[in-house]
């Protein structure tokens, strides 16, 4: 019998679930998109520091700690919420984390000084570090059966191409848009809540998982898990 595996961030990934993802392939897909999406995300704010700084004064120490809020809330979320989906499913964790990016890119768009721009960036840091494992394990999961290394291989090769995309698309934007500084979240929120409806969507990866959250495994869209039957009923 084949025995589960664990990704690098302590995830355990079923074979069972693998083997069924070929049935399952615009979830890994969706998946792959919320990888992209979440690292295009992190690097924007990179690519708007120089315009921070000159709208709001800012010191190059004061741009730093801002990045570095970013790295020690991503750490944070992997170590507090890093297995987290083993429990309550892919599904449920994920939505969590575009959500959380989704207030993330909220709170930068109205940023008018530092104190936003540092709660905009530890929120996203905390949504990125919550999705960080669901995302490799369902991957891996959901891999159709043709190509099972696909998963692996977007899994590391996504991070590159969002972060790469995020800085192309922040400078075009700084370039030739009007009010980067807003425009650029604004269509994020866009790009997270057509993400967020393929995450509800999607069917749970994980056996057994979602019960203790109320995200049943059945079908392909997002319902209650049904409630179990009182124990006086006949």
């Amino acid at each position: 019998m084949a025995e589960s595996s664990k990704t690098t961030t302590g995830v355990t990934v079923h074979p069972a679930a693998r083997a069924a993802g070929a049935s399952r392939g615009s979830g890994f897909w969706v998946v792959g998109a919320v990888l992209v999406l979440l690292m295009l995300s992190s690097s924007v704010p990179s690519a708007l520091y120089v315009l921070y700084q000159q709208e709001w004064g800012l010191s190059s120490g004061t741009i730093t700690v801002v990045f570095a809020l970013y790295a020690v809330t991503v750490l944070a979320g992997l170590l507090l919420f890093g297995s987290l989906s083993d429990t309550l499913g892919r599904r449920p964790v994920l939505a969590a984390g575009l959500v959380l990016a989704i207030v993330s890119m909220v709170l930068f768009a109205a940023a008018q000084g530092l104190g936003l721009l540092l709660a905009a960036r530890a929120v996203q840091g905390l949504a990125v570090g919550l999705a960080t494992g669901a995302m490799g394990a369902a991957l891996l999961e959901l891999s159709p059966a043709s190509k099972p290394a696909l998963g692996a291989q977007v899994n590391s090769a996504g991070p590159t191409v969002g972060i790469g995309l995020g800085g192309l698309g922040a400078g075009l934007l700084v370039q030739f848009a009007p009010a980067p500084t807003v425009l650029s979240y604004l269509l994020l929120v866009g790009a997270f809540a057509v993400t967020l409806v393929g995450v509800i969507r999607m069917r749970e990866s994980a056996p057994g998982a979602g019960a203790a959250s109320g995200w049943s495994r059945t079908g392909s869209t997002y319902r209650p898990a049904p409630a179990a039957a009182s124990p006086s009923s006949s």
